[in-house]
């Protein structure tokens, strides 16, 4: 298993780097790194390498910009604990044309995570799902999470990982202490919140509409899955895979097009052994309103070196965090006097499976993400359906 102890202190610096500057070039990697380009070049070849039924140690994916695509994420947890709802809910969100992320959960909640990316305004379909599932007693039950503006992420930074101990240096209770008025009064002056740079901002139409192609869809998907690849590559890959084919030209104003208007970023994805990193845990708080925003607010001045999703409304939280197991007494010790309930959740993330955008959902004609009844729902039931009838 490939955990990040075979690392070396070069190999570290390189990540760093890239984390700093994930689509940099190998010039650009030298100058930060101090380190001549060949060697530069010979580190990154042997992490990103595919080994036999391995995936690479690392990988660079594009975050989609879901605002300007006109889409909108909700996240439903399900009590679904034995084997055949389980392998039921696999197959829905298998024939689900919005789903993006299926992960088994246990804790408070013994099930499913399921995460869908949907047409904005659209969540009261998936609601209804859920209620037909639980009605018919296919479920136990579930609770739906949408919190369509308020959410940041942070990233995995290899900074903080100490090779010689092998473990992280990072404290949760110095992390809490950074600001030692900020649990105790009120939430910080307006003009303190507004200058926070909000990773989720875009444009508030989604512009991205007017122009959006199926074509561009399938280029955005190979950019989720790796985004440092020459172009070259990427027009073969689409080429092999979807049957595109552009020219040059064509293609480098696409992707110019789709990184300007529909990525929100670039992130750093280790390998999910990676760092200690194995099964990531689902926080689910409630706790003040007050309390909540300045978490919130503290988490965007202070990011913490772990790949994690927080969201928020004014009464709950939820926060989706790969940290060591190791540092989870530490951060619930810290919550705990602040909260008025929690719900606990490990993710069995080894064994998820990532969605990416079904794109003969996009209609071209319209400009518009397929949203009506029959193909969110009724569609999706009636598959449904007939799989139960053949799998008795």
């Amino acid at each position: 298993m490939d955990n990040g102890n075979h690392l070396t202190e070069k190999d570290i610096k390189v990540l760093m780097a890239l984390e700093e500057k994930p689509l940099a070039t190998f010039d650009e990697l030298a100058s930060m790194t101090g380190f001549p380009k060949s060697s530069v070049f010979n580190i990154y070849e042997s992490l990103n390498e595919e080994k036999k039924e391995e995936l690479p140690f690392f990988s660079v994916l594009a975050l989609p910009n879901i605002k300007n695509l006109g889409l909108e994420i909700v996240d439903v947890i399900v009590e679904s604990p034995k084997s055949s709802q389980y392998k039921f809910l696999k197959e829905f969100c298998l024939e689900h044309p919005y789903t993006a992320y299926d992960g088994r959960s246990y804790g408070s909640t013994n099930g499913m995570l399921i995460q869908f990316r949907i047409p904005q305004g659209t969540s009261s379909f998936i609601e209804e799902v859920f209620h037909h599932f639980s009605s018919c007693g296919i479920i136990e039950s579930f609770q739906l999470f949408s919190f369509p503006d308020n959410y940041i992420y942070t990233t995995t930074q290899v900074k903080y990982w100490n090779h010689s101990a092998l473990s992280w240096d990072f404290s949760w209770k110095s992390w809490f202490n950074l600001e030692n008025s900020l649990w105790d009064q009120g939430t910080f002056e307006q003009e303190k919140i507004a200058s926070q740079p909000k990773l989720n901002q875009g444009v508030v139409e989604p512009s991205a509409l007017k122009w959006l192609k199926q074509s561009d869809i399938h280029i955005l998907i190979e950019l989720m899955k790796n985004s440092r690849r020459k172009r070259v590559e990427f027009m073969q890959k689409l080429e092999e895979n979807k049957n595109l084919k552009f020219t040059r030209q064509t293609f480098s104003r696409r992707l110019k097009k789709l990184s300007e208007e529909c990525v929100q970023g670039h992130r750093l994805f280790f390998k999910s052994h990676a760092f200690d990193l194995h099964n990531p845990t689902l926080l689910i708080g409630y706790a003040s309103e007050r309390f909540i925003e300045n978490l919130y607010i503290h988490l965007q001045k202070h990011p913490i070196p772990f790949t994690s999703t927080f969201k928020h409304n004014k009464k709950s939280f939820f926060w989706y965090i790969h940290m060591p197991s190791t540092h989870l007494s530490d951060l619930l010790f810290e919550l705990n006097p602040y909260l008025e309930n929690l719900q606990l959740n490990v993710i069995d993330h080894p064994r998820s499976l990532i969605y990416y955008f079904y794109a003969k959902a996009f209609d071209e004609k319209t400009k518009q993400w397929n949203k009506s009844h029959d193909f969110m729902v009724d569609d999706v039931l009636t598959y449904m359906d007939d799989w139960k009838k053949k799998n008795k």
